[in-house]
């Protein structure tokens, strides 16, 4: 088991410059106290073996949106009420004991806890009101813990595949004319060398662009990296090009790493 952190006023400090640059606001003891108190029930609460509110889903849905850092909001009747992309929580001091205020975000599911399986703890991000008050800018961050739990909706749509390992690009038609209304790689190919993108990304069609109205594509995250022309020429990799920000093609490098489906984009200029 790895040591629980211990906050220090330079530490606390470190992370929250603006609430120190706002109308004066100073991290007082008591707040340092607070935040040392919370998180060693974290660190001590890691040892549970039931989803409590606070914990982390991995949270896949059934068209294999992945949300990494879902929260859960409140548990009741053994249903847990999860916000699958939450803002920080807050968390505050009630009857000498450690709550949290429902968190914003979205969207919102409702999951049964027994379906939940433990896959280990993270680091998580709080916050809470100091002792300026309430008020703009008045809020501490500190990092605590929580367990972290795994939940897959049902019947999934395109097996395996999922946005936790690849990027998913949403193609819609719409009176006779395709439209991308999702995507999450960096830039879309032209028709011309879609074929060539398919082959470097190692691309997974699910639809026919003949038949359909709408056709997902999942293929390998791209990862650029900006290096000076001297080590882009000694760079031993097959070439491609790529368009940056809308822009002019650029020549590149690429470089994939099939073990986490990714493809090392290096190239030596944006222009």
């Amino acid at each position: 088991m790895f040591k629980c952190r211990v906050y220090t006023k330079k530490r606390l400090e470190k992370i929250n410059t603006v609430y120190l640059s706002e109308h004066g606001h100073r991290i007082e003891k008591n707040d340092i106290q607070f935040v040392n108190r919370c998180v060693k029930w974290m660190y001590n609460a890691l040892c549970f073996f039931t989803p409590k509110v606070g914990d982390i889903i991995q949270y896949t849905t059934q068209d294999g949106k992945y949300y990494p850092h879902a929260h859960i909001d409140r548990i009741e009747n053994g249903v847990a009420s999860v916000c699958l992309n939450p803002f920080v929580p807050f968390i505050y001091m009630r009857d000498g004991k450690i709550e949290m205020d429902s968190v914003s975000g979205g969207p919102w599911v409702q999951i049964p806890t027994s379906t939940l399986q433990k896959v280990g703890t993270e680091s998580k991000w709080f916050r809470f009101f100091a002792s300026s008050g309430i008020c703009a800018h008045g809020s501490i961050d500190f990092e605590g813990y929580a367990n972290c739990w795994e939940y897959k909706e049902k019947n999934p749509f395109f097996g395996e595949y999922s946005t936790k390992l690849y990027d998913r690009t949403i193609f819609r038609k719409v009176d006779g004319k395709w439209y991308v209304s999702e995507t999450t790689i960096s830039e879309l190919p032209d028709k011309t060398d879609f074929e060539q993108r398919r082959h470097e990304l190692k691309m997974v069609q699910f639809g026919d662009f003949n038949k359909d109205n709408a056709v997902t594509v999942f293929s390998y995250k791209e990862r650029h990296f900006l290096v000076s022309p001297d080590v882009w020429d000694k760079l031993a990799y097959p070439q491609s090009k790529r368009r940056i920000n809308g822009k002019n093609y650029v020549p590149v490098k690429l470089f994939t790493e099939d073990s986490n489906k990714v493809v090392c984009v290096y190239r030596y200029t944006n222009n």
